[in-house]
């Protein structure tokens, strides 16, 4: 099995670099209700010093070899920066952009099967793909967003704009495409703005997959530049783990805040309409 390896494999990052202190440092985390949904803030400084070189840092030959493994054309590799346990980065072999294909979500469903009950999940080259000329997956053992009510295919009182599917393989792959090309065609993006997030649950005697797409129209919010808070939302933020880079931000943020945020990267209105009636959603 997959998660056993990224276990084994995460295990000997920790052992090797330490635990990150936000995992255990009570005062660099905290919850906080947004619509009763919870949601976890962390203070990671640890991305205040994140850089890198003029190498693309996802190439294979700039990976640490020794604590990854190869699977499937992909190096899996733990986050250096790991923002919830068991963060593991995959990359493709090649070196080749961030973009959006039918393909590409095939495949996040085929790892997603194979590595369960991981999250597997895609960020768009402006939803928060830090390095959007490599393209790569990431996946994480827990989110919160499991325990967010749906309702109708829908988050019930999330800020984000998303939509929520659980099925068949074919038919969770259908309708996030479906979403997605209906974008496309009515000039909400050229490239794909959004965050994919899949997962495999056999705990039914069928199994069933369960695929989230969130919506996006921009990486950070107009809040960002206005105030100084530094939070640009991907998918963590979407499925319920804000990150802040400063202590400032994290004493601050609250729900309004989150809230805020949240909403101003997401689609509009009437876009959403538009992309509800392409799957029959009223």
């Amino acid at each position: 099995m997959l998660a056993d390896r990224i276990h084994k494999m995460c295990k000997e990052q920790y052992t090797h670099r330490g635990m990150p202190k936000y995992f255990t440092d009570s005062s660099m985390s905290k919850e906080v209700n947004v619509n009763d949904l919870r949601f976890r803030v962390q203070l990671n400084d640890a991305l205040l010093t994140k850089k890198y070189g003029t190498e693309c840092p996802l190439c294979p030959e700039q990976i640490d070899r020794k604590h990854s493994f190869d699977h499937e054309g992909y190096v899996w590799t733990p986050n250096k920066h790991p923002i919830s346990m068991n963060h593991v980065v995959i990359v493709d072999n090649v070196h080749k952009p961030q973009e959006y294909s039918r393909e590409m979500l095939e495949q996040l469903a085929d790892f997603a099967f194979e590595a369960q009950p991981y999250f597997v999940f895609y960020n768009g080259p402006d939803c928060g793909a830090t390095i959007r000329d490599h393209f790569h997956f990431q996946a994480v053992e827990k989110l919160p967003l499991s325990n967010f009510p749906t309702a109708n295919n829908q988050y019930i009182n999330h800020p984000a704009k998303a939509f929520h599917w659980s099925g068949s393989r074919d038919d969770v792959i259908e309708n996030i495409d479906k979403i997605v090309m209906t974008g496309i065609e009515n000039g909400v993006w050229d490239e794909p703005q959004v965050n994919i997030i899949l997962r495999y649950n056999d705990t039914s005697s069928k199994g069933m997959f369960y695929g989230d797409v969130f919506l996006r129209s921009k990486h950070k919010p107009d809040f960002y530049y206005e105030n100084n808070y530094d939070v640009a939302p991907a998918t963590f933020e979407m499925a319920g783990i804000i990150n802040t880079k400063s202590r400032t931000t994290f004493n601050n943020i609250n729900k309004e805040i989150i809230i805020k945020i949240l909403t101003d990267v997401c689609i509009s209105d009437s876009e959403y309409n538009i992309m509800k009636r392409a799957v029959g959603i009223q």
